[in-house]
């Protein structure tokens, strides 16, 4: 019995390939027109900006907000997309280590922030903690400790 329990907790807690919005944008069109078209990024305010399924070991989306004074006006540039938790691979999308180095040269760059989150699609709501999902797993080994001790 301990033992279909134990597997039953393993297989719920195994999921799918996280599915996040991979896009890039910017609130001014002269900015994203000038530098950020030429990547091939969709913009995150078209059709073309649909969900992406992470490849295997992305287990996070992530929401990435820098600024940048570009002709004397500032320019808020947001990126999406999805990474891993220990930041073995590159990023599908853009960090803001991504942005930094492939907008240098395009305006005055200024504060970034990374924001992360591990549930689908969720790089787009104000929910970037994960706490959710430590307390879950914590939960699932203290059972787990609590059966077969």
């Amino acid at each position: 019995m301990k033992t279909i329990l134990l597997f039953a907790l393993l297989v719920c807690a195994i999921e799918a390939n996280r599915k996040c919005w991979k896009c890039i944008q910017s609130d001014s069109t002269e900015y994203s027109n000038d530098a950020l078209t030429q990547y091939n990024l969709p913009l995150c305010t078209n059709e073309d900006a649909a969900e992406f399924e992470c490849p295997d070991y992305y287990d996070r989306c992530f929401s990435s907000n820098m600024t940048v004074t570009y002709n004397g006006k500032s320019v808020k540039v947001t990126s999406r997309g999805c990474t891993d938790r220990m930041k073995h691979y590159n990023p599908v999308g853009w960090t803001c280590t991504w942005l930094k180095s492939t907008l240098a040269g395009k305006g005055i760059l200024g504060a970034c922030e990374d924001q992360y989150c591990e549930k689908d699609l969720c790089a787009t709501k104000d929910w970037f903690s994960g706490a959710h999902t430590l307390v879950i797993s914590s939960l699932l080994i203290a059972l787990v400790a609590v059966l077969y001790l």
